[in-house]
């Protein structure tokens, strides 16, 4: 490692913060914002994962101080403290992909957990100047239907990771994360799309990075709806089904980004009336889409409408 691999980089803008990075981050915008001292620094160093800690996973460890451990076999170490310090120690090519699929993954789970936002697993969307979540476990098409309702007009919020915020005298908001998608290769084809940078150097994992510059809406939205997406299993069933009570408030805890470490990073209590302010505040459905990549068209271009008559607030508008 040189000295100039320590030095930072340019600033740039993740979900609203000033972000001062000496680890290349193509996918985020340049900081256009004011001259605050940048909210989060992420360095190069050495980084040592402790053992015997309360919370262990084979990727994941968190101190009792709230401290976060990231780690990558042969990819990267990283260390995440008070929502606001990041060290990366590289174990490939600081500039490879790979670094930052996971800092901008499983680090930044971690550091909305840290600084009390609640991460979401789903990608968002606009739609009349409200925002639209499609939640739910990996493979179930939410990049897809995200890059699917893009090209019918609407703009992206984030992919895979949404932060939303829980002000006191408003309604939830889904912060914006950064213009990009990764999408698998028959994703890309079915949509007409080109194909960016492998998300992962190694392996032969056939996801790409897609650019969302001319789509990306760069503004905080209140949310109008937070709904699970699920593969239709047979022709005929209902396009939208609510979810109410116990049942939709289970859903919502499923989908929170890294939930198995929202526990030993914020108060178990504190995550629940995080939930549950959240589910008061926004609709909660599911939303069946086609398992056909070759239908996917056609439905993306029915959906706003459905979404508008089902979830859209008149009179409601963007926040900023």
């Amino acid at each position: 490692m040189t000295a100039d691999s320590q030095n930072m980089g340019r600033d740039v803008t993740l979900c609203g913060w000033r972000v001062r990075s000496a680890v290349p981050l193509p996918a985020l915008l340049p900081w256009s914002g004011d001259d605050r001292p940048p909210d989060i620094t992420i360095r190069i160093g050495r980084v040592a994962v402790p053992e015997g800690l309360p919370f262990q996973r084979a990727f994941m460890r968190i101190a009792a101080d709230g401290t976060g451990w990231v780690t990558v076999p042969d990819v990267v170490r990283m260390q995440i403290r008070g929502g606001a310090e990041v060290t990366v120690d590289p174990l490939i090519d600081v500039g490879a992909p790979d670094i930052a699929l996971f800092l901008l993954g499983s680090g930044l789970g971690v550091l909305c957990h840290q600084r009390r936002i609640l991460p979401l697993h789903g990608s968002c969307v606009e739609l009349d100047g409200q925002a639209i979540l499609f939640c739910g476990p990996s493979g179930q098409g939410k990049s897809t239907l995200a890059a699917a309702l893009a090209a019918q007009g609407l703009r992206v919020l984030s992919d895979d990771v949404t932060p939303v915020l829980l002000p006191p005298d408003g309604p939830p908001l889904a912060v914006p994360s950064y213009p990009r998608q990764k999408l698998w290769q028959d994703s890309l084809t079915a949509l007409g799309l080109t194909a960016g940078e492998r998300v992962r150097q190694a392996g032969e994992i056939e996801k790409f990075s897609c650019d969302l510059a001319a789509r990306f809406c760069p503004r905080p939205l209140p949310v109008a709806a937070a709904i699970h997406l699920t593969t239709e299993k047979k022709p005929g069933q209902p396009l939208l089904s609510p979810l109410r009570g116990g049942t939709g408030l289970l859903v919502l805890r499923r989908s929170v980004y890294r939930a198995e470490i929202a526990g030993w990073l914020r108060p178990e209590d504190g995550l629940f009336h995080d939930l549950v302010r959240l589910a008061s505040g926004v609709a909660l459905a599911t939303l069946r889409r086609p398992a056909d990549l070759a239908r996917l068209d056609a439905f993306a271009a029915a959906l706003p409408d459905h979404l508008r008559a089902t979830f859209i607030r008149e009179g409601s508008s963007g926040a900023g």
